[in-house]
This record gives C-alpha cells, sequence and structure tokens, in this order.
C-alpha cells in the first residue's frame, strides 16, 4: 500500500477536521489537467498505452465546464432548503473497459468532497494513476483527498481493512465484481454500483430509410465497439417479417463495412459487439451464424414484454423512427426499463459518462443530508 493503514487513517481524520473541500477547486484543476493533455503539451509517459484517441477521451471528461455544469445540474437546485455534506471516505473499484475510468470516478467523489480511495481495474491502473498525479500537481491541496493502491484482487484481507475505512463504496463492473465488493464492505457501510448495463437501438421501417441516421449510427459502433454501458451493443427492428430482416442486414451491413477503419467486422470488433449483444439473446432469440452485426426483429406490440425481463440491466436506447412513432416508441422503450432515449447522433461513448448514472445523479449518491436544530 505504500504506507500503513493506520498512517493512513490518521490521514484521513485530520483531512475530516478540514473545511469542505469546494468543487470549483477540483474542476479548476481538471480543466488545466484537460487543456495541457488537448494542447499536447501533457503526453503519456513510456510504459503507458490507451487505445488511439483514448487520452484526449479521457480529457474530455475533464474540461472545467463540463464538471461545473455537472454540479450544478446534480446539486444546485436539489441543496435548497437542505444541509449536504459529502459521504466521507469512498472506496472506488473501477472497471477496466475505458481508459481512465478510475481517476474520473475520483473526480466524482472529489467535486462531492469526499476522499477517495481507488483500487483501479489491472488495466486502468496506470492511466489512472498518471491522471490522478497530474491533478494533485496542479492542485496540490487535492492531495490528501486523492489515495491510488496497487492491491491484486485475491489480497481479500489488505482489500477489507481498506475498505473498512471508507463510508460507501463505489464499483464500476459486473455482478461478480459487485458481489465481491459487498463481500469485503461491513454491513453497515453503503454500496454504490454501476453496471453492468446494456444499450441498443430501436429502429422502426420507417426508421429503416433513414441513411443519414443509420451512418451516424454504423460510426458509433465503429468507433465504440460497444464497450461502454452507453454505447450501442445490439440493434432491434421494429418488425415480425424475417424479409424485412434481411433486407436491413444487408443494407445496413453496406453501410457498417464502409465507415469501419482497419478491415472487417469478422474481426476483434465484430467478435467484441457480439460477445455483449449476446446477453440479450436468451429474451429474443438467438443470432444467425453468418451474421456481422447483431441485429434481431422486435415488433413495439413484443417490446414491453421481451424487454421487460432484462429491465434491471437496460440503460441507452437509439431510436430511429419518423417524427409521428417518436413519443409512442420512447414511452414504450422508457416502460420497458431504459433510462435514456436519444437519436443517432446523441448516442454516447467514453465521453458520455459525464451524464446520469443508469438513471441516477451519481453526485448525488456521494453525498448525505444532515437534519437538526444545531447544523451549521
Amino acid at each position: 500500500m505504500g504506507r500503513s493503514l493506520e498512517d493512513l487513517k490518521s490521514e484521513i481524520i485530520r483531512t475530516l477536521e478540514k473545511p469542505l473541500l469546494r468543487p470549483e477547486l477540483t474542476a479548476a484543476a481538471c480543466g488545466r489537467v484537460s487543456e495541457k493533455i488537448l494542447s499536447g503539451e501533457l503526453r503519456l509517459p513510456e510504459g503507458i498505452s490507451v487505445p488511439d484517441g483514448g487520452l484526449r477521451q479521457a480529457a474530455a471528461m475533464f474540461s472545467e465546464d463540463r464538471l461545473m455544469e455537472r454540479v450544478n445540474r446534480e446539486l444546485g437546485d436539489w441543496q435548497y432548503g437542505r444541509t449536504v455534506f459529502p459521504l466521507g471516505v469512498l472506496f472506488h473499484v473501477g472497471a477496466g473497459n475505458m481508459a481512465g475510468l478510475g481517476a474520473y470516478s475520483v473526480i466524482e467523489g472529489l467535486l462531492t468532497g469526499n476522499i477517495n480511495l481507488l483500487k483501479p481495474a489491472s488495466g486502468d491502473f496506470l492511466i489512472s494513476r498518471f491522471l490522478l498525479r497530474q491533478l494533485v500537481n496542479e492542485e496540490p491541496k487535492l492531495s490528501p483527498y486523492v489515495h491510488v493502491f496497487h492491491i491484486p484482487s485475491d489480497k481479500q484481507e489488505k482489500l477489507r481493512r481498506l475498505a473498512g475505512l471508507a463510508d460507501a463504496a463505489v464499483v464500476w463492473g459486473g455482478n461478480d465484481a459487485v458481489r465481491a465488493v459487498r463481500n469485503l464492505l461491513p454491513p453497515d457501510r453503503k454500496l454504490i454500483e454501476w453496471g453492468p448495463k446494456v444499450s441498443f437501438a430501436y429502429i422502426s421501417m420507417d426508421g429503416a430509410s433513414k441513411t443519414m441516421d443509420l451512418f451516424r449510427l454504423a460510426r458509433h459502433l465503429a468507433e465504440t465497439e460497444g464497450r461502454y454501458c452507453n454505447s450501442c451493443q445490439l440493434l432491434f427492428l421494429d418488425s415480425e417479417n424475417r424479409d424485412d430482416l434481411l433486407a436491413f442486414k444487408k443494407r445496413f451491413g453496406t453501410i457498417l463495412e464502409s465507415v469501419w477503419e482497419c478491415g472487417s467486422l469478422r474481426g476483434t470488433a465484430g467478435r467484441t459487439l457480439w460477445a455483449y449483444s449476446d446477453q440479450l439473446s436468451g429474451a429474443v432469440g438467438h443470432r444467425d451464424a453468418d451474421s456481422l452485426f447483431p441485429v434481431r426483429l422486435l415488433p413495439r406490440t413484443e417490446m414491453v414484454r421481451v424487454l421487460r425481463g432484462m429491465a434491471g440491466a437496460l440503460q441507452t436506447a437509439c431510436l430511429i423512427c419518423n417524427d409521428a412513432e417518436r413519443d409512442e416508441l420512447s414511452y414504450l422503450l422508457i416502460r420497458s426499463g431504459v433510462t435514456r432515449v436519444c437519436g443517432a447522433g446523441e448516442l454516447s461513448g467514453i465521453e458520455g459518462i459525464g451524464g446520469v448514472h443508469d438513471g441516477e445523479y451519481a453526485l448525488r449518491r456521494y453525498c448525505k443530508i444532515v437534519e437538526g436544530d444545531m447544523v451549521p
């Protein structure tokens, strides 16, 4: 850990006794780091690599304006008439599907004034540690609020002792990760879980002729490969007719191949999309062996019945349809369990993580409301 648990505990107590950390301090420091990355002044050291564009995408999440807009949106009106304090100490457990996710989770904790203990995913450790070091270099006042640990997941006793210092754990990842962290926490501590989620596109028969929207969807698939909870992992066509399905797959397959970089969908990217979309196979039927991308028939009359079985796992639905259908289909998608409905041009990849998390304002979950006539 780099220090004894007792030393860390003493530092946490000293930090909790200080005045509250203001979100403006964190956002300003993040903004300076973001500007240095985007200008090329700040580069990754040798030995740290991220997917193409990953560092710039991470920098976009550090935008000062973007972060303060989140603070004002999520905490502004909500704080009126209430006394709101940070939870205190957050134990973050990151996932490996997005470069810098661990760092961003810590930034959310900082924006709410919390002390943050981060155990990143092994593949995200170097980039998240690098970003957080740059942040602390820009604003040394943040140092006592940021602690990064490289502890293997099989070191259960160390992790349990670390988790015991926290008021809540923030876990990103699948069901196994959530169960593992729950087992680490004392029973009186809060567990805040994000993921895993499935997002998809729903396309009406009129929408299937909207070439520009299909190109936008194809570019999104090419850029994200369905890696993120809020990126499209599956396509549904509003029809019962297999001929409609075959015609759409042929047309969209041509569009998708035309925008995909570095070769065929039969390679790694295509396998990635299938790996995510197969989570829904049990609900809507199995894929064809020769398919290049995941698409299923799902008439609107069956939508709620079919999708409700995965209501807790659904996140974003990209809706491609005509204007007259929009309200009806959007309503059915929401009633099926999705928490976000958007057009093809509004689908998110890594940059969308700064929005609502799974239908909730994350910053509110990292705070507590304090009551009583003696509250300062």
